[in-house]
């Protein structure tokens, strides 16, 4: 129900409450005056009734609105962080995106350039089917990732 009201302009229904508010405290006010009136005397009572009621809830409907133009400010201003956080977002977003390019460009340059020094030792690793302490360093290496160390220092074998 209370959500229908915000299809109606705030400035509507800010004018709506002040004028019912309004018209309950002119009313009791004028309740007052005309009950002291004698020909007007027998509708002194059903003024202040009526005058009371609407005074009633005038009062509430402004609480209302003030606790409704509070809500809206307070989401108003969670909308406009929300757009700076996802714009922050965004931004973080495309430096996560260029570091994570960047380490996939390395580990596939270190993926070739330990395929290459295995196929350049492939004669040494094929020998004899043993592995060599050669053969033992570039596994490692390719498998943690890390270009492998020049291998023409190392000759031995091991089982």
């Amino acid at each position: 129900m209370w959500f229908l009201l915000s299809f109606v302009p705030d400035w509507f229904i800010n004018y709506f409450v002040h004028i019912i508010f309004s018209a309950g405290l002119v009313g009791i006010i004028a309740g007052a005056f005309l009950s002291k009136i004698p020909f007007v005397n027998q509708y002194g009572v059903l003024i202040k009734i009526v005058s009371n009621i609407l005074f009633v809830v005038g009062l509430f409907l402004e609480g209302g609105l003030q606790t409704e133009l509070a809500w809206r400010e307070k989401v108003a201003d969670l909308q406009k962080k929300i757009e700076i956080a996802q714009q922050q977002s965004k931004e973080t977003n495309a430096k996560i995106e260029q570091k994570v390019a960047e380490k996939v460009k390395n580990i596939k340059d270190n993926v070739n350039a330990n395929r290459q020094i295995i196929e350049e030792n492939r004669v040494v690793i094929n020998a004899e089917c043993k592995l060599s302490d050669t053969a033992w360093l570039l596994y490692n290496g390719a498998s943690q990732n890390a270009l492998a160390r020049g291998t023409s220092s190392s000759t031995g074998t091991s089982k």
